[in-house]
């Protein structure tokens, strides 16, 4: 709880603020005054800030892949293939920690490489909100293009968007 008050006087005012709550207190009168709930439902949907930060936190996230995949698809153009190669990778994209193993922290890009002659790539990145998030992309054949997964690997049912 954090409280700040003023010295008492006609127009003092002591403030107090509590999780989700806004009380408001004069000490000239003797009267004291409610404000109302300020909780996300009664201000019309405003979201908590840890809600809201989750949010960010997932979208960095996502942010990554998309920047993982144009890096792929920028190797993809010189070589006809994707890559798992670390150190080509950050040299497309040095604002992300290129890894093969599972991410666990932020700016962490988990890159795999499957298909016939490498046409298929998957990244994986973990979100400090705790969620994985993975995109897949399939350069050709019947099941060609780009999957969204709320899932590490690539794995599940693959969506148009996350």
């Amino acid at each position: 709880m954090s409280r700040l008050s003023v010295a008492c006087g006609p127009r003092a005012l002591v403030v107090v603020l509590t999780a989700g709550a806004l009380a408001l207190s004069g000490c000239g009168g003797g009267s004291e005054k409610e404000a109302k709930d300020a909780s996300p439902q009664a201000t019309g949907g405003v979201p908590a800030p840890s809600e809201a930060l989750r949010r960010a936190w997932d979208r960095e996230a996502m942010s990554d892949l998309r920047n993982a995949l144009t890096a792929e698809k920028s190797y993809y153009v010189d070589h006809q293939a994707y890559t798992e190669d670390s150190a080509a990778l950050a040299g497309i994209e040095p604002g992300l920690n290129w890894i093969t193993s599972a991410p666990t922290a932020p700016k962490e890009v988990r890159v795999a490489v499957s298909g016939t002659e490498g046409q298929t790539v998957c990244t994986t990145a973990h979100s400090r909100s705790g969620t994985h998030f993975s995109l897949k992309d399939t350069a050709t054949g019947s099941d060609s293009g780009t999957r969204y997964y709320r899932t590490p690997n690539c794995e599940g049912e693959g969506a148009d968007g996350w």
